[in-house]
């Protein structure tokens, strides 16, 4: 049986905030619970458009080249997108947006594929109206609902003029996309479509709420560390996966496949096996802006995650520290393209600091980052490469052979 496909975007919502407040996404939590979460997801990219993009190309060259959000590609690096594919099948589909937001801009680009309608809605019930009348129609689909609410710069769309606190627009937000799920599931269940339906709930992208520099003001487009990139993935399929988890290493440009192998009745996990997986935070071809966006690179294999910058190397445990807040080469050199541990910097820190940076986690740190420096440098240079940019160029860019110690960038 050809199954309906659903691609439900969960905006600006990472790990830690999912995590930390099951009581603004009880729906979120409660399809958790019968499907399956990869607890080891990581998005490809720190910018809406991008993972999105990613996603339905299933690889993240086709807009490298641009200089600019809104530029169009000059050529197509993928010959069709999902959406494209499911259209050739005979599929009807469509993107469904909201809150309102001017779409020229984007049909001309051809983000969500060639083939693509997309509309977006002021009013909420407007746009739980436009995706029910294709569920609820007659043909096979794969649809793609994006409400925009739980983005920094969407809260005021709710409930607008009514006088409250951002903090508070910020737990609405949250609260309206969980709603648009529940309903989803609601109508599958009320349509009876259940059975033959596929969800895919995937983040694109967290906030730093200013926790490593103010960046001029922006939450995200910005350094690729967990709070960005460590975001929820879940898929559902009636009575299939009773609230499973898979720690398999995952990234978005993974999620094309896991729907084209769930569509042939297969297990979505399985597929290529990674020893790690990559981010950035801009195309290659845009500028470094490092007092903004700071174009930057990491590669993470589930529980270090290492960064560059224009303003050098970064590198973070997941696990003992899911934030990204202390810097594990802060007290390192690089002198003659090896790392030596600064014993003098050191000396005047308190016993915590000394018990915890052994001789054998110094070991640890050199060992992570021999092994992943090279494999970082090696996808950085593939992105400028599909940006039509020359790895001297990335170079002059990206401090490779320098550390970050700016503890707050």
């Amino acid at each position: 049986m050809d199954k309906n496909v659903i691609l439900l975007h969960l905006e600006s919502v990472n790990n830690i905030v999912y995590r930390m407040n099951p009581q603004l996404f009880p729906n979120i939590t409660r399809i958790e619970k019968e499907g399956l979460s990869f607890l080891k997801y990581f998005s490809t990219a720190t910018s809406t458009w991008m993972v999105i993009s990613d996603l339905l190309y299933g690889g993240p060259d086709q807009y490298e080249g641009c200089h600019e959000l809104t530029e169009k590609p000059t050529a197509f690096c993928y010959q069709s997108s999902l959406l494209d594919d499911f259209y050739d099948k005979g599929y009807q589909i469509g993107v469904f947006n909201h809150p309102y937001f001017e779409l020229s801009d984007l049909r001309e680009l051809f983000l969500f594929g060639r083939n693509v309608e997309q509309n977006a809605y002021a009013s909420y019930s407007e746009f739980c109206q436009a995706f029910k009348g294709v569920m609820t129609g007659r043909n096979k689909y794969c649809i793609g609902i994006n409400n925009f609410m739980s983005n920094i710069s969407c809260h005021s769309y709710v409930a607008p003029g009514y006088r409250r606190t951002g903090r508070k627009r910020w737990e609405e937000g949250c609260r309206c996309l969980d709603d648009m799920v529940g309903n989803i599931f609601r109508l599958l269940r009320e349509t009876g479509q259940e059975e033959n339906t596929i969800v895919v709930l995937y983040g694109d992208h967290g906030d730093d709420f200013w926790g490593h520099g103010y960046h001029m003001g922006l939450t995200h487009a910005i350094e690729p560390t967990a709070p960005l990139i460590h975001t929820p993935l879940i898929v559902w399929e009636k009575g299939r996966y009773c609230g499973k988890t898979s720690n398999e290493l995952v990234c978005t440009t993974d999620i094309r496949e896991m729907i084209e192998r769930m569509v042939r009745g297969e297990m979505p996990e399985h597929g290529t096996e990674h020893d790690f997986v990559y981010a950035r935070s801009a195309y290659a071809a845009q500028p470094v802006r490092a007092d903004s966006f700071n174009k930057s690179y990491s590669i993470t294999d589930g529980t270090t995650l290492l960064l560059v910058s224009s303003q050098g190397l970064e590198m973070y445990d997941l696990e003992m520290d899911p934030a990204c807040n202390f810097n594990m080469l802060h007290m390192f050199e690089i002198v003659q393209d090896r790392i030596v541990f600064c014993e003098k910097d050191a000396a005047g820190l308190r016993f915590h600091f000394a018990d915890f940076m052994d001789e054998n986690q110094k070991r640890y740190i050199r060992q992570k980052f021999y092994y992943m420096r090279p494999h970082l440098y090696s996808y950085v240079t593939g992105r400028y490469e599909a940006g039509n940019s020359s790895e001297a160029e990335m170079n002059r860019e990206m401090c490779f052979n320098k550390i970050n110690h700016s503890m707050k960038r």
